[in-house]
Formats: structure tokens, C-alpha cells, sequence
């Protein structure tokens, strides 16, 4: 059975976001337009933050949000009992990887300390800001390919990680 390459990277953020068990939000970019954010709040994870505007469930599952597109997606979530370094360790386990790479730098907003990772698998780019938070690891996600990763990244994902805050 053949997956365009566009898809594959949404089952593969379909399957990760399964082994976390946790309630898990992700949304989905439409390439080429700049979504105007709109604030959301996960009272059962603990947070506000922001997602863009219009997105709707998606059909592969209720914990995906969608636009118009199917790349590139963006998680929100709440870890409980977790740590950052187990959270990498569990996304070095299931790329199949030996280690995870260090951080890329670290972000002081509202209170958190987050640590942002960048890691390629497969021509797909996972972009991670990592906090931990009263015994709990909050988890923002961007899965994208490489010609929208600047895009979704700039629009997205540092928009969401500057406005994200615990209830």
C-alpha cells in the first residue's frame, strides 16, 4: 500500500501521540497561508494558548485538529509523571534512534523554562518545546516537511510557544 509522502508524516504523528496515552492536541497548518490565532484553553491539561483560527477535528482522530491541509501538524499537550529527559528518551525509542540531540536553546515565557529541540527523521522535521511543570511535562510539537517548516515554524509554533501559559 502506498502513502503519498505528505501523509506519511501525519501517521507518524498519529502513532507517537498514541504512545504518549495522555489527551493530546494537534493541529493541522494549510502550506502557504498564515493562519490568524485564536486562544484556546485544555482546562483538563492546564493551559492556554493559542490555535489557529477555523480548525476542525480531523477524521483520522478526534485528538487532531485540521484545516484545509494535512501538513503540517501541531501538538499541545500535558505530560503527567514525566520528565524532559524521558519524554526524549521516548522519542529516541520510537525513531528507532540510540540518544536524543541536546537542546537548541532555552526559552523563559510566562513563568516556564522551556527547552526546544530539533530533530529529523525520515525527512520529516519535528520541531519540541519541552517545560516541566509541577510534576509534569508540558509538550508543544511541530511535525512538518522541510519547504513548510520555516513558515509553519515562524507563524505557529513561536506565536503558540510566546502565548502558551499554565492555568
Amino acid at each position: 500500500m502506498h502513502i503519498p509522502r505528505r501523509s506519511r508524516h501525519v501517521l507518524l504523528a498519529i502513532v507517537v501521540t498514541a504512545v504518549l496515552a495522555a489527551l493530546v492536541v494537534v493541529f493541522v497548518i494549510v502550506p502557504g497561508r498564515s493562519p490568524r490565532l485564536v486562544e484556546f484553553t485544555s482546562q483538563t491539561d492546564g493551559f492556554r494558548s493559542l490555535i489557529p483560527e477555523g480548525w476542525q477535528p480531523s477524521d483520522m482522530s478526534p485528538l487532531i485538529y485540521t484545516g484545509d491541509g494535512d501538513t503540517p501538524t501541531l501538538t499541545q499537550l500535558f505530560l503527567p509523571n514525566t520528565t524532559v529527559e524521558a519524554r526524549m528518551t521516548e522519542m529516541a525509542a520510537s525513531f528507532a534512534a540510540d540518544s536524543y540531540p541536546p537542546p537548541v536553546e532555552t526559552i523563559q515565557v510566562n513563568g516556564l523554562s522551556w527547552q526546544r529541540f530539533q530533530i529529523s527523521v525520515g525527512g520529516i522535521l519535528y520541531d519540541l518545546a519541552l517545560a516541566e511543570h509541577k510534576g509534569g511535562l508540558f509538550n508543544i510539537q511541530l511535525t512538518s516537511l522541510p519547504d513548510e517548516r520555516d513558515a509553519a515554524f515562524n507563524t505557529i509554533f513561536l506565536p503558540v510557544l510566546q502565548a502558551f501559559q499554565p492555568l
